[in-house]
Parts: structure tokens; C-alpha cells; sequence
């Protein structure tokens, strides 16, 4: 299991440019959203589309960490 930063958007305009600007090793769509694991600035990163809301963000986290061990859970929006 890797460990790094998660970053969770709501919607594709929120995570497009840093999905861009990263080194894409995997992407996995869940029920909740989608979630891209790689490096972005030599850090392990999960970036996650939760969806809108609350509920969306926290469902979109714990499917990040079932495969990921944050230290450290940015959100933006």
C-alpha cells in the first residue's frame, strides 16, 4: 500500500490540470467517483472526483484509502 497526499475535487474542472500535470501510474472508477494514483512534484499522490457534497467527498476518501495510506488529505472547491 503506498503513502503520499490525497487530493479530492468535486468535479473534472477541479482536478483536470493536476490529473495533467501528473505521472499517471493507475486509474480506478468506484461507485463514488474516479481516483488516479501517481506522482505530481516527486510526491505519491491519490487524486480523487468525489462528486458534489459532503457525503460524495467522505464515500470518494474511504475508496482512496482502501488502496492508499495518506498522510495528509487536501480538499479543494
Amino acid at each position: 500500500m503506498e503513502s503520499g497526499i490525497c487530493i479530492i475535487g468535486a468535479v473534472k474542472e477541479e482536478v483536470v490540470g493536476i490529473q495533467r500535470a501528473m505521472t499517471v501510474r493507475e486509474t480506478r472508477h468506484t461507485r463514488s467517483g474516479s481516483f488516479w494514483t501517481g506522482t505530481f512534484a516527486g510526491r505519491n499522490v491519490a487524486l480523487a472526483r468525489s462528486g458534489v457534497g459532503k457525503a460524495c467527498a467522505r464515500s470518494a476518501l474511504l475508496q482512496v484509502c482502501e488502496n492508499f495510506s495518506p498522510s495528509l488529505v487536501v480538499s479543494m472547491g
